[in-house]
């Protein structure tokens, strides 16, 4: 849920070690969403040869490194940084910024979050800054995927899902261009969007309940344009607070080839399981069907859906999305017209195709 990715290219043991033992209990999903903005630069962290740190904010236009641009140092070490702490980069216009950290919201081995603010300006105004530690994210892949399935949307006449998923240094849409509802792709983005779930326990059945009926909603609309998600987990599904939605992200595996077995729908329907007894904070120690099993002792609806995913992996069938979907809507609140309409949509000449956009984040407007 980045768009400031600090991606070292040397590991401080040390540093590492430090961010291992210095853990920041999580606030709740209300209070990060309140917080969260965008800041949408790319930066690398390389080390230098007197093992200070030193971060280059690059133009990714490309797959390829772009253009450094006055790298500065952040004090010889990965962090935690301490309220108070301040340091400039530039945006993509070239635009020199600074920022102070406000708070260290969250800390692990791989992620720091801060809420920090921009050094002068009246309006003290809060952003979130997410700093990405692991050298393995490989964020490229989410445009070509993208606009594969915009490709494909327009070849069938289908409306594919515009779910937003992280790029090079920004939000992209699948609608052609880099202008969003998130802001533009280049300078400062202040507007709230939403906050990864990683890391969040969702007590309420009803929330878990949702984010069942969500996610499955986005693999459906997957399905319809013959694509899987290939990586369901909650790092990478987000809670948008405006629309008391959950959506599903980071596309990078879903273009690579249309799904041919059945086996790939029901690996996103038992990664989904396995995601919402995590979220719940369920420790499942025996596997796939411990989960189901957890579940399904807590919440009826979901432990149905879930010991249900247990038996497509014998019968080799593909998940019922729609009795499924239906079921879920019913269980978390959802009213059977609205859920038809997510479902569907007005008919298009393919009859199980939505064919224009609804009330819905994910769907494209008209």
């Amino acid at each position: 849920m980045a768009v400031v990715y600090f991606r070292p290219q040397a590991r401080n043991v040390e540093a590492l070690k430090a961010l291992r033992v210095s853990v920041c209990k999580p606030l709740p999903v209300d209070e990060i969403a309140k917080l969260y903005g965008l800041v949408p630069a790319t930066v690398r962290v390389c080390q230098l040869p007197d093992q200070s740190l030193s971060l280059s904010a690059i133009r990714r236009l490309m797959p390829d490194l772009g253009t450094e641009v006055r790298p500065f140092i952040i004090c010889g070490y990965f962090g935690p940084f301490p309220a108070g702490f301040k340091a400039a980069f530039l945006d993509m216009h070239g635009q020199q910024a600074s920022l102070e950290v406000v708070q260290q919201l969250f800390m692990s081995a791989s992620t720091g979050v801060y809420s920090v603010i921009r050094e002068g300006d009246s309006s003290q105004e809060q952003l979130v800054l997410k700093l990405l530690y692991e050298q393995t994210v490989m964020f490229p892949a989410e445009r070509p995927t993208l606009e594969e399935l915009e490709k494909l949307r327009s070849s069938t006449g289908r409306r594919c899902p515009s779910l937003p998923a992280m790029v090079w240094y920004g939000w992209f849409i699948a609608s052609g261009n880099m202008m969003t509802d998130f802001g533009d792709s280049g300078g400062l983005v202040l507007k709230p969007v939403g906050v990864c779930v990683k890391g969040m326990l969702f007590s309420q059945q009803q929330q878990l309940c949702k984010a069942a009926f969500d996610i499955l909603l986005a693999l459906y609309h997957l399905y319809l344009l013959e694509r899987r998600h290939r990586d369901v987990k909650p790092e990478n599904i987000v809670y948008v607070e405006a629309q008391a939605q959950f959506v599903l992200v980071d596309f990078k595996s879903a273009h690579e080839e249309a799904y041919k077995e059945k086996e790939d729908e029901v690996h996103d329907c038992v990664s989904l399981v396995l995601s919402l007894a995590e979220m719940a904070g369920w420790k499942c120690t025996g596997g796939y069907l411990a989960a189901a099993i957890t579940i399904a002792s807590v919440h009826p609806v979901l432990g149905e859906f879930a010991l249900y995913a247990s038996t497509l992996q014998s019968s080799r069938s593909f998940p019922e999305y729609r009795h499924w979907l239906h079921k879920l809507a019913t269980a978390c609140g959802v009213d059977a017209a609205t859920a038809i309409e997510l479902l569907d949509g007005p008919k298009a000449e393919t009859e199980d195709a939505p064919c224009r956009g609804v009330r819905h984040l994910w769907l494209v407007s008209e």
